[in-house]
């Protein structure tokens, strides 16, 4: 099963999206960066062979 990293961080931050009209654009943002995060990891923890 995913983890849903948005409500994770809704929830740990619950007055992140009062103050925001473009939320969508914000939760997209996440997202994004959670993806190259992941991809960052897995080519740093497995180096491609030689």
């Amino acid at each position: 099963m995913k983890k849903n990293y948005i409500e994770i961080i809704i929830k740990m931050f619950p007055d992140i999206a009062s103050g925001r009209k473009n939320f969508k654009l914000f939760e997209s943002r996440i997202k994004r960066n959670l993806n190259l995060t992941n991809k960052y990891l897995k080519k740093k923890n497995n180096p491609p062979l030689k």
